[in-house]
C-alpha cells in the first residue's frame, strides 16, 4: 500500500531567512547532510515558490535553525497584523522587527510551554475547587475566554509588583505573550486582541536594563 501523502504547511520565506541569519547557516549547508537536514537545497527552494513545504522538512528545519514550527510558517505574522492595524510605517516597521525576531520563539518552547500551561490551568482549577469536568463542559469559545481572562489577570498583577523579567528587562516584554499565543490559538482564524492589552504607558518592549534602587 502506497504511504499518503502528507499535508503541506504553509511556508513564509521571510521568516525563514530571519532564522536562518540568526543561526548563522547558508542555505547549502541546511540542504547537507551533515550540518543540515539532509533534504536538498533545491528542495528548501522550492518551498518559496511554492508557499508551502512538506511537514516533515517543516519540522526539520525548524529544529536545526532553533524556532518553533509555526514561525517558519507565518503564524505569527498573521497575528500581528491585527495589532498593527493603524500604525504609521515607521511604528510599524519597529514593532514588527521586536515582536517577529525569531529569538523570541525557540524550538523548544511550543512543546515545552504546552505541557507547562496544562499543569498551570489543572493547578488554577484544583486550588479553587473547580473540578476538571466542570471546565471540560464549558464550550471552546467559553474555555478560551477564561484562560485570556486569567492572563489578563495575573499579568495585571505581576506589571503591579514588578518593574523588570529576570533578565532585567524593563517592562517585561514577554509578559503578554501566553495572552497573545492563547489569542491566536485557532486552527482557522484568530480573534483580533484587545489592544489595551498590549499597550500602555508603560514602555513593554523596551529591553533596557533596570536600574538597582
Amino acid at each position: 500500500m502506497a504511504n499518503k501523502k502528507s499535508k503541506k504547511e504553509p511556508f513564509q520565506w521571510e521568516r525563514f531567512l530571519a532564522a536562518k541569519k540568526r543561526a548563522k547557516i547558508s542555505i547549502t549547508k541546511l540542504g547537507s547532510k551533515d550540518d543540515g537536514i539532509g533534504w536538498s537545497e533545491k528542495t528548501i527552494r522550492r518551498a518559496k515558490a511554492d508557499g508551502e513545504i512538506n511537514p516533515e522538512i517543516l519540522e526539520a528545519l525548524a529544529k536545526r535553525l532553533d524556532v518553533e514550527p509555526d514561525y517558519l510558517k507565518g503564524k505569527y505574522d498573521h497575528f500581528y497584523d491585527f495589532i498593527i492595524d493603524g500604525f504609521d510605517e515607521k511604528q510599524r516597521e519597529m514593532y514588527l522587527k521586536e515582536m517577529l525576531d525569531p529569538g523570541r520563539y525557540p524550538y523548544y518552547m511550543g512543546k515545552n510551554r504546552i505541557k507547562l500551561y496544562e499543569g498551570y490551568m489543572d493547578g488554577i482549577l484544583m486550588l479553587h475547587s473547580i473540578s476538571n469536568r466542570q471546565y471540560d463542559e464549558l464550550s471552546p469559545e467559553t474555555r478560551k475566554a477564561f484562560q485570556i481572562d486569567i492572563e489578563r489577570a495575573v499579568g495585571a498583577v505581576i506589571e503591579k509588583y514588578f518593574e523588570c523579567d529576570g533578565r532585567g528587562q524593563r517592562g517585561i516584554p514577554d509578559l503578554y505573550y501566553l495572552e497573545s499565543q492563547i489569542e491566536c490559538y485557532e486552527p482557522e482564524q484568530p480573534e483580533e486582541p484587545d489592544d489595551g492589552i498590549f499597550f500602555s504607558s508603560k514602555d513593554r518592549f523596551s529591553e533596557r536594563e533596570c536600574n538597582d534602587k
